[in-house]
């Protein structure tokens, strides 16, 4: 995807790792604060720009360690508004669409994988932008969590189909980012173990998923202190705006082959 993702795939000098790195710690940072100051969005925002960087599927992987503690830090801060009966049935459903998104990372080469990046990423953005609400009942909850599986480990975010489903039950914020969470943290860790168990976890993802761990703590701790001084609700619609023109760009640089 471009000249950029081309070096960082192939590059094994020092400098082109030194970039790789400093790109995910710098859009980890980026990710984590806005998911700190709007409650919505680390894999939204942090999979298409680091996919700029080093390639869709380095960037899906290794992203999945930052994103796994940012949902770990979540659960523990909100332990006590998480809802483990709702977070059994969306994992369930979750589990059932991972094997699914694994299968596509596999067989999908790194255009078809930039593709699927940007759709997820555009078609997630609207679902945000609308704040749908989905009939109540098992059936929607369960096309959502197996939904969110294959979108975890196919092309990473996978948070707007479950909160869509959620909004049927009557939660309040906390309730919600804490249930999330949860669900988060136990799909995470699995999907981690899906992505080493198929070789997609390489030693280049670990490097930059650990490297991103600071970024984390970090870009949360600074997200949090933007919480109390900017109007939240124009700068998820910012944010949106910004994500959705990045990926429908995206989309035409792949269509076209650049």
């Amino acid at each position: 995807m471009g000249s950029i993702s081309a070096v960082a795939v192939r590059g094994g000098t020092g400098t082109t790792i030194t970039i790789m790195l400093l790109t995910a710690f710098i859009v980890v940072l980026v990710a984590a604060a806005v998911q700190a100051a709007t409650g919505f969005g680390f894999s939204l925002v942090a999979v298409p720009l680091l996919t700029l960087a080093t390639g869709p599927r380095l960037a899906i992987v290794a992203l999945a360690l930052p994103a796994l503690l940012l949902a770990v830090i979540t659960v523990v801060r909100d332990r006590g508004q998480v809802r483990w009966r709702t977070v059994a049935a969306l994992l369930t459903t979750m589990v059932s669409g991972m094997p699914i998104g694994l299968f596509l990372l596999h067989v999908l080469d790194d255009r078809a994988l930039s593709l699927l990046v940007a759709v997820a990423v555009v078609s997630c953005a609207a679902l945000v932008w609308r704040n749908p609400r989905l009939p109540g009942g098992l059936a929607p909850i369960a096309v959502a969590g197996l939904t969110a599986g294959v979108l975890s480990t196919a092309a990473g975010p996978s948070g707007p189909p479950l909160i869509a489903a959620m909004q049927t039950m009557g939660y309040g914020p906390r309730e919600l980012r804490g249930t999330l969470a949860a669900v988060f943290s136990l799909g995470g860790v699995l999907g981690i173990g899906g992505f080493a168990l198929t070789g997609a976890l390489t030693g280049r993802a670990v490097l930059l998923g650990a490297v991103a761990g600071p970024a984390v703590l970090l870009g949360w701790w600074i997200g949090n202190h933007l919480f109390k001084r900017i109007d939240t609700i124009r700068f998820r619609r910012a944010v949106l705006v910004i994500l959705i023109a990045s990926c429908l760009l995206a989309v035409a640089r792949t269509v076209n082959g650049h």
